[in-house]
C-alpha cells in the first residue's frame, strides 16, 4: 500500500521554491514593533544559530528550543538544545555530538511529554553510518539520551521530520521524509516507536496516497493520527490524511493542487476545540503560489486563506498554526510583509488574517519558519531562522493587544 522517494535530498533543499533571502542591512524597522513585541534573546553562535524550529512548553512550564546548528568550531557546527528564561537568558541544555553521531540539521519542533516529563525530537541527518537521522529525548537538567538511529537495515524509512506525537502507551508516533539510499522506493513513513524500543511503520506509495511527509502527525480527538505530505496524490501537490494508530485504517482525505488550494505543505495541522483540522500550505494558491491556510471539517476541505503576492499578509508560511483561548489562530510567513522578512499574524477560524508584527528590521529577526507558542497567559512566543544582533536568529515574543 505504500513505499517511497529515488535519491536523498538534504532537507534545505525540500523547501522547493522558497529560497532563504538574505537580511538586508540597515532596513527599516519591521512594523508593528513597540512595546507588544520584544526580541528576547539573539544567537550568537555559542548557544546555537539558525533556529528553525519554535519554543516548546516544557512540563516544568520553560521554554525549550532547538536550533538547526551553530558556530561552535566554525560555521555549521553541531546543533543546540536551549531552554530561555522571561529575561531574555537563553541556557544550554545539550550540544549534539560534532561527529554527527546524535543527530544533525533538526528543524523539527520538539514534543514535551506530561507522561515522563521529557522532550522528545528528531534529527533528519546524522546518526548511524549511513546518516538516515535520530530520535533523541531530552529533560530539562540537561540530561539527553539517543533513543534510535534510523538505518536501512533496521527500518522501513529514513530522514525524520516533523512534530511528533505520543499516544497514552507511551508510543511516539512522527514521520520519516524519506528519500534514504540503501532503502527503494522510500517515499516517507509514518512511524510508531513503542515504549520497548520496537518500531512499527505505514509506508507511502507515492502514489495517490501522497510522499515526502514533513510536517509530521497530531493525534486528533478521534484516536486518529492526522498529518500531510508535502509531495504525491493525484494532483503531486501532496495530501491531507489520517490514519488509525495501529495503521490499519488509512485514509486520503484531500489532494492538494497547486494552483488552486496550495501544496507542498511543510508543517503539522493542528486540531481546534471543535475537532476541524488547520493547517499551512507553503506555497501554491490561486493568490500568486504564496500559500494557504485549509480546515478540513465533516469530511468536507475548505481554503480559508489564500497568501497573494505581494501581500503585507505575508508569503510562503513554512511553520504551522497554534490555537489560543479564544479560538484565534497563530502562524508565521516565511517571507513578505511590509519589511520583506515574514510576518507574524492572527487569524479567525472563517480566515480573516491580521498582522501582528512584520520581520526585516534591523536587530528585528527575519524568516521566521516556527509554529507560534501560545503560552498560558495569552503571550505568543517563537524563533526567526535569521537576524538579530548577530544575524543568527532570535526569540521573541509578542503581547496580544486587546
Amino acid at each position: 500500500m505504500h513505499s517511497k522517494i529515488p535519491h536523498r535530498r538534504r532537507i534545505a533543499a525540500r523547501a522547493g521554491a522558497i529560497t532563504l533571502a538574505a537580511v538586508l542591512a540597515g532596513a527599516a524597522s519591521g512594523a508593528f514593533a513597540g512595546t507588544r513585541y520584544t526580541v528576547l534573546a539573539s544567537f550568537d553562535g555559542a548557544d546555537g544559530s539558525a533556529p528553525a524550529a519554535g519554543l516548546t512548553v516544557a512540563p516544568d512550564g520553560s521554554r525549550v528550543g532547538i536550533t538547526t546548528n551553530s558556530q561552535i568550531g566554525g560555521n555549521g557546527g553541531p546543533a543546540v538544545i536551549y531552554r530561555v528564561r522571561n529575561d531574555g537568558t537563553l541556557k544550554v541544555l545539550h550540544v549534539f555530538a560534532a561527529d554527527g553521531s546524535e543527530g544533525l540539521q533538526p528543524q523539527s519542533p520538539l514534543l514535551a511529554s506530561a507522561g515522563d516529563g521529557w522532550l522528545y525530537g528528531v534529527a533528519p541527518e546524522g546518526g548511524a553510518a549511513d546518516g538516515l537521522g535520530t530520535l533523541f529525548r531530552v529533560a530539562t537538567d540537561g540530561r539527553f539520551e539517543l533513543l534510535h538511529a534510523f538505518t536501512a537495515a533496521d527500518d522501513a524509512s529514513g530522514h525524520p521530520s516533523g512534530a511528533l506525537a505520543r499516544g497514552s502507551d507511551g508510543t511516539i508516533y512522527g514521520t520519516t521524509a524519506g528519500g534514504a539510499p540503501g532503502l527503494p522506493g522510500d517515499r516517507g513513513a509514518v512511524f510508531g516507536r513503542k515504549p520497548d524500543g520496537s518500531f512499527s511503520w505505514l509506508r507511502f506509495a507515492g502514489a495517490d496516497d501522497g510522499a515526502t511527509p514533513m510536517g509530521g502527525v497530531v493525534l486528533g480527538r478521534d484516536g486518529r493520527l492526522h498529518g500531510t505530505t508535502s509531495a504525491g496524490g493525484v494532483n503531486g501537490g501532496g495530501v491531507l490524511f489520517s490514519t488509525s494508530a495501529d495503521f490499519a485504517s488509512f485514509e486520503t482525505q484531500h489532494a492538494f493542487s497547486c494552483i488552486i488550494d496550495g501544496c507542498a505543505p511543510r508543517a503539522a495541522v493542528v486540531e481546534d476545540a471543535d475537532g476541524r483540522i488547520f493547517g499551512t500550505t507553503s506555497r501554491g494558491g490561486n493568490g500568486g503560489g504564496a500559500g494557504t491556510v485549509f480546515k478540513s471539517a465533516n469530511g468536507k476541505f475548505f481554503t480559508v486563506h489564500t497568501f497573494t503576492s505581494p501581500d503585507t499578509a505575508g508569503r510562503f508560511p513554512i511553520g504551522g498554526l497554534a490555537v489560543d483561548a479564544a479560538g484565534q489562530f497563530w502562524g508565521t510567513t516565511s517571507l513578505g510583509g511590509s519589511a520583506q522578512g515574514g510576518t507574524l499574524f492572527r487569524m479567525s477560524a472563517k480566515g480573516k488574517v491580521a498582522v501582528q508584527h512584520a520581520f526585516g528590521g534591523e536587530g528585528d529577526g527575519a524568516q521566521p519558519w516556527c509554529t507560534p507558542a501560545v503560552l498560558a497567559d495569552g503571550t505568543v512566543q517563537g524563533t526567526t531562522l535569521l537576524g538579530g544582533a548577530n544575524g543568527l536568529g532570535v526569540v521573541w515574543r509578542l503581547k496580544p493587544g486587546k
